[in-house]
């Protein structure tokens, strides 16, 4: 597990591959829905997490990642569906976001004052074609200042 310095004042961490439950191809702490490792691997695996947190499972958001430009603003209820996403930002407390990666970079953005945070996936792609900048507008969307918003590459 890795912590960003800067972000000190919310609870955060970058995984690694270290850890978890899949095994053979997968072993890792593989929490990819869309993967084909076994679904109760992964389970355990969120889990996992979850009790890291001392939060229940259901509170973690995942996306269904597509290399997109696309952030989801995050002000209501949460459902099951697949958020077809590669940015989030939500003002809820008690929320776990989660953003998988293997070649591209997690970005955790933090806005201490109005208490918003947001991550994303940014590949190659999605980052030329701006799922930075729009995660970001969504956080200014909620009330977060740009130059409040703390930022961590993982």
């Amino acid at each position: 597990m890795f912590f960003a310095h800067n972000l000190k004042t919310v609870e955060h961490c970058f995984f690694s591959r270290l850890g978890g439950n899949s095994t053979g191809l997968y072993k890792s702490l593989n929490c990819g829905n869309g993967s084909c490792d076994l679904s109760k691997n992964i389970k355990k695996n969120l889990d996992n997490i979850a009790k890291y947190y001392e939060l229940p499972t259901n509170n973690i958001i995942t996306l269904h990642q597509t290399h997109s430009n696309k952030s989801l603003l995050l002000k209501n209820t949460i459902n099951n569906n697949k958020y077809l996403y590669d940015g989030i930002v939500t003002n809820k407390k008690n929320l776990i976001l989660s953003i998988l990666t293997a070649d591209c970079a997690p970005i955790l953005f933090y806005d201490p004052e109005e208490i918003i945070i947001g991550a994303c996936h940014a590949g190659w792609k999605g980052a030329l074609s701006g799922v930075i900048e729009n995660t970001l507008k969504d956080m200014i969307s909620l009330g977060a200042k740009f130059e409040d918003i703390k930022c961590a590459i993982g």
